[in-house]
């Protein structure tokens, strides 16, 4: 006789809810985009995010409506959305602080796949605001100081000292732009610039040109006569002539003309602001301006430059009234601009311009109308690069200097010589340093990062000891 089997009852219920947690599962699935046996699979919409002030943006969320299916841009801003069905309108989520939205919405085409590419407007991330630039330097309590024999500074011929500089401005300084010796600038918070210095092709940009009581100086720092509307995060000073840089990447510049350094498709002087000539799809991070020539940066490492064509590094001497791209060789990416070089994301230095190396005693000058790399001893690695002083700030954030030690700017207790072999200035040797600027006629001087804060020592010529000292 067979035994009845009393766990089938049990057993027939199980299999009843497995059965339908599967079927539930699938349903699920299929909801979700999962393709049924004889369904359609849909397209895929892929493309990018990216900003022309930021390059490629990461982690924003990009959806198709009305499906609501959506990926997240990666670390070079790329997505896909998988399973897209009938026309979608595509949206941005979760953009970064300081961005809009995109100029056009874009719609997918209907079943078939497609690439989508947003650019989004941002306010930029500036690249390395200067805290000291030439003789002058930002203090931690947010004022400027500077040294030497401009109008504006009140020193006189004597011993160095550094002269706090006091514009009309209630808050804090946060950028400085002085190195030329003829014209100096710094910024406020609020993106106010004020200049002082030769005035005489309208280089303060106070609306005038020509200095006080029929002179050619501006003795006090004066506001720069800004538009409506027109704020800057960075400051840059050529001999002549002045730039500032707009939180949407748009550069103003100011000042003498002559080789067409004010990037505005003419050769006249301006007394205020003028807008660079700029696409819109040109955008800059960072600006610098030496001599007679300005250059922007990108996002993507790209330098453009404009006005004496011998700086412009394009390749031939011819001025460069608008922004013009700098010939870099092969891959080659910048991190950052310093007057007439680049600093690459490993630390190389390509320079063009007036280009002088020294690698023995023997001082070789170049005129390179196209970059070239900087002979740096030993191969190292750096940060922060003063062309003018060979003084470079390392990767471990050490100063170091080279070359010729007349006037002791090499910061030891020698007068004349050479030194081949890189070393940090004494008392230096463990200081960890945050930049380094000067010219060689005037002396050096560096920020040094402390238990105490942010302090400024400097040496060489005769306006400071041979050693580094504090000021």
């Amino acid at each position: 006789m067979k035994r009845p089997d009393i766990h089938c009852p049990f057993r027939r219920g199980l299999a009843s809810r497995l059965l339908g947690v599967l079927l539930l599962a699938l349903s699920s699935c299929a909801e979700d985009g999962a393709v049924e046996p004889g369904q359609d699979s849909g397209y895929d919409i892929a493309g990018t995010v990216s900003s022309p002030q930021r390059g490629p943006l990461a982690g924003v969320r990009v959806q198709a409506s009305p499906s609501g299916r959506s990926a997240v841009t990666n670390d070079e801003g790329r997505y896909r959305i998988t399973g897209v069905r009938g026309a979608a309108g595509v949206t941005l989520e979760q953009l970064p602080p300081g961005c809009d939205r995109p100029l056009a919405r874009q719609v997918a085409p209907v079943e078939v796949e497609t690439e989508e590419n947003h650019v989004v407007d941002c306010d930029i991330i500036p690249v390395a605001r200067r805290l000291l630039d030439g003789p002058c330097r930002i203090n931690p309590n947010g004022t400027a100081s500077c040294y030497g024999y401009l109008p504006g500074d009140g020193s006189t011929f004597g011993p160095p000292f550094f002269v706090q500089i006091a514009p009309a401005v209630s808050d804090s300084l946060i950028d400085v732009s002085a190195w030329s010796g003829q014209l100096r600038c710094v910024l406020s918070f609020r993106g106010q610039a004020f200049c002082w210095g030769d005035n005489l092709r309208g280089g303060v940009g106070n609306g005038a040109f020509g200095g006080e009581v029929g002179g050619r100086d501006v003795a006090t720092p004066a506001p720069v006569v800004q538009s409506a509307g027109v704020t800057f995060v960075q400051v840059a000073v050529g001999t002549l002539h002045a730039c500032g840089l707009t939180p949407r990447g748009r550069v103003y510049c100011w000042g003498s003309n002559f080789y067409g350094s004010l990037g505005d498709g003419t050769t006249q002087d301006r007394s205020i602001p003028a807008p660079v000539i700029q696409p819109d799809s040109l955008r800059f991070v960072q600006v610098v301006a030496n001599y007679n020539v300005t250059c922007g940066l990108t996002a993507l490492g790209d330098a453009h430059c404009w006005g004496n064509g011998e700086e412009v590094g394009a390749g031939s001497t011819a001025p460069r009234l608008t922004p013009t791209a700098v010939a870099q060789p092969g891959n080659v990416r910048f991190r950052r601009l310093t007057r007439g070089c680049g600093i690459t994301v490993a630390g190389r230095v390509y320079c063009w311009g007036g280009v002088y190396q020294r690698t023995d005693s023997t001082r070789i000058g170049t005129l390179a109308l196209t970059p070239v790399e900087y002979l740096m001893p030993t191969g190292m690695a750096v940060t922060d690069f003063d062309h003018d002083l060979r003084c470079a700030i390392t990767e471990s954030q050490r100063v170091v200097c080279w070359g010729s030690n007349f006037r002791s700017m090499l910061g030891d207790t020698t007068v004349v010589g050479w030194r081949s072999e890189p070393r940090s200035p004494m008392r230096l040797e463990n200081a960890e340093a945050i930049s380094v600027a000067g010219k060689s006629e005037d002396g050096a001087c560096a920020l040094i990062r402390g238990i105490a804060g942010v302090s400024t020592v400097c040496w060489g010529t005769f306006y400071f000891p041979a050693l580094p000292f504090p000021y």
